[in-house]
């Protein structure tokens, strides 16, 4: 997935602003673009859901503190 981020940007797009193409695909793949975003957008749903959902299955008779410091160290 950041594999895929790195080859739709040009190289020197960390370093100074550019209007330049990426190298790798000679333009800005629109396609390439959705699908990461689709991925890390998917990824960090997934990995919330299963944080809660353990967060639930230890701490199930006092959740309110383990729910309260994920929320604090997500901020």
């Amino acid at each position: 997935m950041y594999a895929l981020t790195l080859v739709n940007i040009p190289f020197v797009a960390n370093i100074q602003r550019t209007d330049d193409a990426p190298e790798v695909f000679g333009a800005t793949n629109k396609v390439v673009v959705l699908l990461t975003a689709f991925l890390c957008g998917f990824g960090d749903a997934g990995i919330n859901n299963i944080i809660y959902t353990t967060i639930s299955a230890i701490w199930y008779e006092d959740t309110a503190p383990a729910y309260a410091l994920m929320k604090e160290l997500s901020c």
